[in-house]
């Protein structure tokens, strides 16, 4: 369904609706809203878009306007961000918590774990050792799952909830 509004007209009924509905509570998303924490955090740059974002934290090149090389920027851009934060608040945090954090939050963002996001964290966790020994059921319940070339909704739940608690752990 189309909800824009036509060139100069107002929005439609439709439209309102879905905006509202997209920030009614009972949805309970999670989210960050990448561009208001760096307006918090960088107050002084020129704008807070995801291009000048990008270019302040010296990010590779993306093609903008692509849905996954565009979040895949927002998620780097929120790692840079984390790492400032937690550089003031807690300076012992290792670079690599916050990038577990990250790859963490990543895979959780839509809500599933998919066979591919759990191949990803078991080879990160196995390059990152100090950050292993904190999450071992993690890994070796990732390992387990993926023994076998099959993954299913049992396996990725589990998965999902064990990520979940390391993310509170953290």
């Amino acid at each position: 369904m189309d909800l824009t509004p036509p060139e100069g007209g107002e929005p439609s009924n439709a439209y309102k609706q879905r905006r509202i509905s997209f920030r009614d509570p009972q949805l309970n998303l999670n989210y960050l809203d990448s561009s208001a924490a760096a307006k918090e955090k960088l107050p002084d740059l020129k704008n807070h878009k995801l291009k000048t974002l990008a270019k302040h934290f010296k990010l590779p090149p993306f093609k903008h306007h692509d849905a996954a090389e565009d979040a895949c920027a927002c998620a780097n851009i929120f790692l840079k961000l984390q790492e400032l934060h937690t550089s003031a608040e807690s300076p012992g945090l290792s670079g690599n918590l916050i990038e577990f954090r990250g790859l963490a939050m990543g895979i959780l963002a839509d809500d599933e774990v998919s066979y591919k996001e759990v191949c990803t964290l078991l080879y990160w966790l196995e390059d990152h050792s100090e950050v292993l020994g904190e999450f071992r059921e993690l890994y070796s319940t990732s390992k387990q799952a993926l023994e076998d070339d099959e993954f299913d909704s049992i396996e990725a739940t589990e998965i999902k909830k064990l990520l979940e608690q390391s993310l509170i752990k953290s």
